[in-house]
């Protein structure tokens, strides 16, 4: 009875015994690949090129291509941030939306590596940047309609009228035109003279009216003819003016019709 008593105890002090529990701790996986690199040299290169369109896609075929301990430290937030400035710098020269559009789901991608590098033991850096980075360029989506313009840009052509305008006339010889109109009148009048004396034999003072006209006439061209050549040396000088004139006759009428531009187009 005592040895049941005493194996009792025994019993009782070796089940009270402490329990260790062991915690597994989880371990980033090490970097080992350094395949991002040749494309981070072509990245920069696109940048002195000036293509920040093929700058930024290069960037992120370069953090792609690292591993998940990279990506979640500093050498892929270089990768992240220098992708995501290119692309904003390509859609405010090009104003391309599809810029922004791959900037967005390539920083939501971005925040999901992090996310999933904390998950495996990986100190990932400050996702506060790329939070901010989403931010921005959400804030430069346009909201409704076409992309606005660029203030940068030359403003659109106005739409050409149909109508022609309007020639504008300056710059005429005064004195040219003074002669020549004043002696057309002086020839008209005298042909108004001449002509019904020289059609109607039997006009009362007929030699008079012939006489008459024919003077007045010569008269009419003795201020037609410098009135001219004052309006062509005007022309050949200043401007684009021409002159005609031209003699008409009708039965019972006889005229000079005078015809031209006196002036120059702006």
């Amino acid at each position: 009875m005592i040895a049941g008593v005493l194996g009792f105890f025994s019993a009782e002090t070796t089940s009270a015994a402490p329990v260790t529990e062991v915690h597994a701790v989880l371990a980033c996986p090490p970097a080992k690949s350094e395949a991002h690199r040749p494309l981070l040299v072509k990245a920069d290169g696109y940048v002195e090129a000036g293509d920040d369109e093929g700058a930024a896609r290069s960037f992120v075929a370069a953090y792609d291509a690292m591993d998940l301990a990279n990506q979640v430290a500093g050498s892929g937030k270089f990768a992240a941030d220098r992708a995501v400035t290119s692309y904003l710098k390509a859609w405010r020269i090009d104003r391309q939306v599809a810029m922004l559009e791959e900037a967005e789901r390539y920083l939501e991608r971005y925040l999901e590596r992090l996310e999933f590098g904390a998950t495996e033991g990986c100190n990932v850096v400050d996702r506060k940047w790329a939070e901010d980075k989403l931010a921005e360029v959400r804030a430069e989506m346009p909201k409704d309609g076409p992309a606005p313009p660029d203030p940068k840009d030359p403003p659109p052509d106005k739409p050409k009228r149909d109508c022609p305008s309007e020639a504008a006339i300056f710059g005429v010889d005064r004195v040219g035109v003074a002669l020549v109109t004043v002696g057309a009148s002086l020839f008209v009048a005298g042909a108004g003279l001449l002509v019904p004396g020289a059609a109607l034999p039997n006009l009362a003072g007929r030699q008079a009216f012939i006489i008459a006209g024919g003077i007045t006439m010569g008269a009419g061209v003795a201020f037609i003819i410098p009135g001219a050549v004052r309006l062509g040396t005007w022309r050949r000088k200043r401007s684009r003016a021409r002159l005609a004139v031209a003699p008409w006759t009708g039965r019972g009428l006889a005229g000079l019709t005078v015809s031209g531009r006196f002036g120059a187009r702006r």
